[in-house]
């Protein structure tokens, strides 16, 4: 539950992002850049913020590992295999999120974009 709230929370500030930049991407494309070089635009916008928002997690997590650690059971706080693997489904979900609205942004009329509000 908690992934597909994250996946819904990444796919809205992303597709706000992009819509906020819709006249920007329409002189992109028709000035010439493919949908594809549009996709990996916004992927790699969004992704900064994913990897600073992961790394301040992480930092977060070394902060307050001792007031988690009577919770956990069978394992550490900074157990490398538990902290990789919330690394990786964080910035799993957050590609998830991103492509597809990077995916749409990429597939976008530059007539109707440059004529939008």
């Amino acid at each position: 539950m908690a992934v597909g709230i994250a996946v819904m929370g990444v796919t809205g500030v992303t597709s706000l992002a992009v819509s906020r930049r819709v006249k920007e991407i329409g002189i992109r494309l028709a000035i010439g850049a493919t949908p594809a070089r549009i996709v990996a635009w916004v992927v790699a916008s969004t992704g900064r913020f994913v990897i600073a928002g992961t790394a301040l997690g992480v930092v977060a997590c070394v902060a307050v590992r001792s007031v988690l650690a009577p919770w956990l059971f069978a394992t550490s706080p900074l157990e490398p295999t538990v902290v990789a693997g919330g690394i990786a489904v964080v910035l799993g979900v957050a590609l998830l999120g991103t492509y597809r609205v990077a995916r749409r942004a990429g597939q976008a009329d530059p007539r109707l974009s440059l004529t939008a509000k």
